[in-house]
C-alpha cells in the first residue's frame, strides 16, 4: 500500500471505493471512524460498503431523493506552499431539493477528499472533509445548491480532490471537474478528471524594498526626533498592514559611515504607524515610524532598516533599496543637524480672565483664582496651549510698591502657577499658554498682585492685566491687579 500523504485536515471518514477506474455509489457505515487525519477502515468493515445495498440487506428504495449531478466547480487545479489554505466549490443538483435560491438545511451532505497523487485509486488513502453550504452561491441555473471546504497540506507533493454529495445518509455519489451524472453515461465520474494540487515547499519570506521618508532634518538639543521608514513583503504588508513577523530599526550613526556598519547600540526599535498617509504609500507597502531622544550637538547620518522573522537586515536610504547589490547608498542616508538651544525667553504675558484691576475678598472665604497668559518662541508656538516643563509661572501678591526697579526683591508671597489645560480657546492665541494660581488664607487688606515667569530658570518677566512684551514701560504698576480682603 502506498504511503499516505500527512495532510492537515480536520477529516470526518473514509468510504470504501470500489476499484480503480471509478467511484461507485456506497453506503455511510464506515464513516464513524477515528478523528486522525487518515482514518483507513479496518478488516472488519462491512464487505457490502461498496454497493448501493442498504445496510440492513433489503432492496434500495427507487424513490428515495439521490444525487443526479454534481460537479467540482473550482479550482480545478491550484498551487499551494506548505500551509497555505485553498478553498474548493463544488455544484450539486438534487431533485426537489435544490431547487430555488438554496436550502442550508435540505438532506443534502457534502465532503471534500484529497490524495497523493499516487493513490488515487485507494480508497483507504482518501482523507474526507465536511463541505458546507455556500450562502452566497449565484446560481443561474436555479436547480444547483454550490457547497465549499477549506484544506491545507502540511508536506510538499503532488495531490488529487474531489467532492462527493449524499442525501439523507444514503449513497455517496462522486464529483470531478467535468461533472457526474446519474443518467447521462457519458458524464461518468474518471479518475483523469481529479482536481490537481501541487504543493511547494514554502519559501522563507523577505524584504522585498524599503524606503526612509525623511532625507534631512534640523533639530535642537533637548528635542527628539522621529523618522519614518516605508517597506514592502510580499503577502505582510498590503494595506499597511501591521505584522508581527516584520521588524524595523532606526539608527543614527557618524556622517560618512554606512549603516550597514553601525553596532547594534546605534538602532532602536520602530512601531507600526497606523496613522501613515496612504496617499503617500503604496498599496503593498506598510510605514514604521521610531523616535530618537537625547542627541547630542552634532549631525549625524541616520536610516531605517527591516527584517522578516529575524532574518537578514535590508537597509533603507531616502532613494529606496530593494535588495539589488549597491542598492543602498551612504549618500542616500537622512542627514540629521542637532544645534544647541537658543537661549529661550518670555517674549509676551498678561493677566486675563477674571484677573481685574482689583477684587473684594471676604475674610473666611479668602480663596481667590487668577490667570495669565504668555508667548515664548520656539515653546509655546508648538501647538496650541502648550505645557512646557521649561516654563516656570508664579502669582504673588504683597504691597504695592513704590517703583519696579529691582522687582525680584519685592517683599510679595508667591505661590507656583499650573497649566491649565482647560483654557478658553476662544480667548487664547495660537501661539500662547494660560497658566492659573489660587491664594487661599490671606489676611484682611489691601494688596497688589501679579504674575511672573521664566524660562529655563532664567530671569523673572513679571505681568501685569496691560499685558508686558519687554519694552520699556510696558510693565506698569498702575495695571497691576489690586486684591482687597475684608473683614465679614
Amino acid at each position: 500500500m502506498p504511503i499516505k500523504p500527512n495532510i492537515a485536515l480536520a477529516a470526518t471518514c473514509l468510504c470504501a471505493l470500489l476499484c480503480a477506474s471509478a467511484f461507485m455509489a456506497c453506503d455511510d457505515n464506515d464513516e464513524k471512524g477515528s478523528n486522525d487525519p487518515i482514518h483507513t477502515p479496518d478488516a472488519s468493515s462491512d464487505s457490502d460498503a461498496d454497493t448501493q445495498m442498504p445496510p440492513d440487506g433489503s432492496e434500495p428504495d427507487p424513490d428515495a431523493a439521490s444525487v443526479e449531478w454534481c460537479q467540482l466547480m473550482s479550482p480545478k487545479s491550484a498551487a499551494l506552499s506548505v500551509g497555505q489554505k485553498l478553498t474548493a466549490y463544488a455544484e450539486v443538483y438534487v431533485k426537489d431539493r435544490t431547487e430555488g435560491a438554496g436550502q442550508t438545511a435540505n438532506g443534502v451532505r457534502g465532503q471534500l477528499g484529497v490524495v497523493a497523487a499516487d493513490s488515487v485509486a485507494t480508497a483507504a488513502d482518501w482523507t474526507w472533509i465536511e463541505a458546507t453550504f455556500n450562502p452566497n452561491f449565484d446560481d443561474a441555473s436555479g436547480n444547483h445548491d454550490e457547497h465549499m471546504a477549506d484544506f491545507s497540506a502540511s508536506v510538499v507533493g503532488e495531490f488529487a480532490y474531489a467532492f462527493r454529495f449524499q442525501v439523507e445518509g444514503g449513497a455517496w455519489f462522486y464529483c470531478d471537474t467535468d461533472g457526474h451524472s446519474a443518467s447521462n453515461a457519458e458524464l461518468g465520474f474518471s479518475l483523469e478528471a481529479l482536481g490537481r494540487l501541487s504543493v511547494t515547499q514554502a519559501q522563507p519570506a523577505s524584504v522585498g524594498w524599503c524606503r526612509l521618508q525623511n532625507a534631512s532634518e534640523v533639530i535642537q538639543v533637548q528635542q527628539d526626533f522621529t523618522a519614518y521608514g516605508q517597506v514592502f513583503v510580499e503577502g505582510l504588508t498590503a494595506g499597511n498592514a501591521d505584522n508581527a513577523r516584520i521588524t524595523g530599526q532606526l539608527g543614527a550613526g557618524p556622517v560618512g559611515s554606512s549603516a550597514q556598519d553601525w553596532p547594534a547600540s546605534a538602532w532602536v526599535t520602530a512601531t507600526h504607524n497606523a496613522s501613515a498617509d496612504l496617499t503617500s504609500l503604496g498599496a503593498n507597502d506598510s510605514e514604521y515610524m521610531a523616535t530618537l531622544t537625547s542627541i547630542p550637538v552634532g549631525t549625524y547620518a541616520y536610516a531605517f532598516r527591516f527584517q522578516v522573522d529575524d532574518g537578514s537586515w535590508l537597509y533603507c536610504d531616502s532613494d529606496g533599496h530593494d535588495g539589488t547589490p549597491g542598492g543602498f547608498s551612504i549618500e542616500k542616508q537622512g542627514t540629521l543637524s542637532v544645534e544647541a538651544a537658543a537661549t529661550a525667553q518670555v517674549g509676551w504675558c498678561q493677566m486675563v480672565g477674571n484677573s481685574p484691576t482689583w477684587i473684594t475678598v471676604m475674610e473666611g472665604n479668602e480663596r481667590f483664582t487668577a490667570y495669565a497668559q504668555l508667548y515664548v518662541a520656539g515653546i509655546t508656538d508648538q501647538g496650541f496651549n502648550v505645557d512646557s516643563a521649561r516654563v516656570r509661572g508664579q502669582l504673588g501678591y504683597g504691597a504695592l510698591p513704590d517703583t519696579l526697579l529691582d522687582v525680584d526683591n519685592w517683599n510679595w508671597q508667591w505661590i507656583a502657577a499650573t497649566h491649565n489645560a482647560s483654557a478658553d480657546p476662544n480667548s487664547l492665541s495660537v501661539n500662547d499658554s494660560e497658566y492659573m494660581a489660587t491664594l487661599t488664607s490671606i489676611s484682611v487688606g489691601t494688596y497688589a498682585y501679579a504674575f511672573r515667569f521664566q524660562v529655563d530658570d532664567g530671569a523673572w518677566f513679571y505681568c501685569d492685566t496691560d499685558g508686558n512684551d519687554g519694552a520699556p514701560g510696558s510693565l506698569s504698576l498702575e495695571k497691576l491687579g489690586e486684591l482687597i480682603v475684608e473683614a465679614p
